[in-house]
């Protein structure tokens, strides 16, 4: 009797735990409940028929004696779903599949890049004159005293003048250094005297002034022109302008070459560039006082005009044309 238990057991997939036989007494036999990780491997019992000709009916390897019911046969069981409703439909299965229809990027579309140029000559309206004063003497002190008293005197004469009344007076640069006679063996190279230099910077507004301020310095004692450049006060108007005329080439270059494509500008996605400012302009205005008079009695000057340029590069969206 124990061993016919004990197989029972085992086909059922339950461990034995133990056996208890008495006199008088019924067979015992204890069952452990399955373990956990394999309730899903776990077989079924091997349906019993209760008689012979009476259907066969799978029960609960738990309680041998409660018959299987399938979740169709249940009381209160909603009727199961036929096949045919859960076949999709090809479009909603590529919408499941794919989440969304993705939007269309910026790299997906033809885009057109062009580089715009801009350019605006502008007169310029302001000049800025150096002067230098340079004198000799045997010691630093008579040096520098003679050099100041003949700046002393070049200033005065461009402030009382109507062509440097309104121009302004800056001192750009002084230097004041030893002058060495030739190189001797025994003695090496000594110093023979000292030479000072004081350089004057003149701003005036008017640059038609410019020659006349020239000569001015030169007759009141100024010895060298160091220095001229002509500049644009505001250059910032002009600086807009070029923009504005590079941006409006952009523009053309682009139009035409999408209508050649047959397609049409859409918005701009990207911008890049900008407008440089004018650098002023030097002139190579350089001589001694001699030489300057001997050449005329007044200096003629021309200021010219100065460029102010910009450029961009403009990236446009082409949609196909209308038309």
């Amino acid at each position: 009797m124990i061993g016919k238990a004990a197989t029972q057991v085992q086909a059922e997939g339950v461990a034995p735990c133990h056996t208890r036989a008495g006199a008088g007494t019924r067979d015992a036999l204890e069952l452990r409940e399955p373990a956990r990780d394999r309730e899903t491997t776990t077989p079924f019992r091997t349906a019993q028929r209760a008689h012979p000709g009476q259907p066969m009916e799978p029960t609960s390897p738990f309680d041998p004696e409660t018959p299987m019911r399938s979740p169709a046969n249940a009381p209160g069981a909603r009727p199961s779903t036929p096949l045919s409703v859960l076949v999709f439909s090809p479009v909603l299965a590529a919408v499941l599949l794919t989440g969304a229809v993705p939007a269309v990027s910026a790299q997906d579309t033809s885009q057109l890049t062009v580089r715009g140029n801009g350019e605006v000559e502008v007169e310029p309206d302001r000049a800025r004159i150096q002067f230098a004063v340079e004198t000799e003497a045997g010691t630093a002190a008579e040096a520098g005293a003679a050099n100041a008293d003949l700046m002393d005197r070049v200033m005065s004469a461009l402030r009382r003048s109507e062509a440097g009344g309104e121009a302004r007076l800056e001192t750009s640069g002084y230097q004041l250094q030893p002058r060495y006679g030739p190189m001797d063996r025994d003695r090496g190279r000594e110093i023979v005297g000292y030479t000072a230099r004081n350089t004057l910077q003149v701003i005036s507004d008017d640059v038609e002034a410019v020659g006349p301020l020239v000569d001015l310095a030169l007759d009141a004692g100024a010895n060298r022109v160091a220095g001229l450049q002509f500049e644009i006060r505001d250059p910032e108007p002009h600086r807009l302008e070029a923009l504005r005329r590079a941006v409006a080439q952009a523009r053309a270059e682009a139009e035409v070459m999408a209508e050649a494509l047959g397609m049409r500008l859409g918005l701009p996605t990207q911008v890049e560039g900008g407008a440089q400012r004018p650098s002023p302009r030097s002139m190579a205005l350089q001589a001694f006082a001699p030489d300057m008079m001997a050449a005329a009695t007044e200096t003629p000057v021309e200021a010219g005009r100065q460029s102010v340029t910009a450029s961009v590069t403009i990236r446009w969206v082409l949609y196909p044309s209308e038309g």
